[in-house]
């Protein structure tokens, strides 16, 4: 049965929603598009802009590959305002070899992956050419995370500071998050990393970001990759101090307190996320987008 609200492209390929936003009245939706073909390929930032989240306008592509570090695609990750700016945070994809038949795939899936922000002062143009600044370079210590799987950036402002989540992978592949803090959204400092035994895939990305009311929990849903099969995982962080100090392991059902936070984990599918998150009594709004 065709749905009666929702969002699709306007032609081709379209994946993962990016940066929803609401912005100078009204809400912005992007989304990962390959605007050649109705297959996957070298990624694009769509755009739309709703008054109602009924009924949406489409805006020309936001952002396409133009530089050394998202030439081969412009992938996942988020929005925040500044200063009445947008900034869009996003990963940028640079193949070690085109495949020869398919310039759009790599050619023995190996890439570096950086992490790159975009600001707009209405939204709704954004300088492909000379606005873009790599945040994040690639990662190459192997001990912290991995050059290629390293990715989807999440920023959000925090009390004292703005602060980004990436998924990543470890040097045994497991998953692992990785959290950054910025007092400008340019200069990015490593203040945490979080991650969990292999059960739970070889790799974590699209983590997101929820705040219960006052800031009394911080919740993170993670989709896992790998393991016996792919699930998503919602991490609890009480305690909203924000210092992010230290490294912790999650096991499930275990609970770690440090510098006044309390880290936990739960572990399902979509639907045992969603039901995560409803058992808590705070006031929290949560819009959810899905693309089939």
């Amino acid at each position: 049965m065709k749905q009666e609200i929702h969002l699709k492209s306007p032609g081709n390929w379209i994946n993962d929603p990016n940066g929803f936003i609401y912005f100078q009245g009204r809400y912005h939706m992007f989304y990962q598009h390959f605007p050649y073909a109705p297959q996957w390929g070298t990624m694009h930032w769509g755009h739309a802009v709703s008054d109602d989240l009924v009924t949406w306008e489409h805006l020309p592509i936001a952002l396409f590959p133009s530089m050394e570090e998202d030439q081969n695609g412009c992938f996942s990750g988020s929005a925040v305002e500044k200063d009445g700016k947008m900034y869009l945070f996003y990963t940028g994809v640079h193949y070690d070899k085109p495949n020869p038949q398919n310039i759009h795939v790599p050619y023995g899936d190996t890439f570096d992956a950086s992490q790159i922000m975009i600001s707009s002062e209405d939204g709704l143009t954004f300088d492909n050419f000379k606005g873009k600044q790599v945040v994040v370079p690639t990662i190459l210590d192997e001990k912290l995370g991995h050059r290629v799987n390293t990715r989807d950036p999440k920023v959000w402002k925090g009390k004292d500071a703005f602060y980004m989540v990436l998924g990543t992978m470890t040097e045994d592949e497991g998953g692992k998050l990785l959290f950054y803090k910025s007092a400008d959204l340019k200069k990015w400092t490593l203040v945490k990393h979080v991650s969990k035994n292999h059960e739970h895939g070889f790799m974590w990305e699209c983590p997101d970001y929820f705040e219960a009311e006052g800031g009394a929990s911080w919740f993170f849903e993670i989709y896992a990759v790998g393991g016996t099969h792919t699930k998503f995982l919602t991490v609890k962080f009480g305690g909203a101090d924000e210092r992010l100090g230290g490294a912790k392991k999650l096991n499930p059902g275990e609970e770690y307190t440090s510098d006044g936070c309390v880290y936990g984990v739960t572990t399902g599918d979509f639907q045992d996320a969603v039901k995560e998150l409803k058992k808590f009594k705070e006031k929290m709004l949560c819009v959810i987008f899905y693309f089939l």
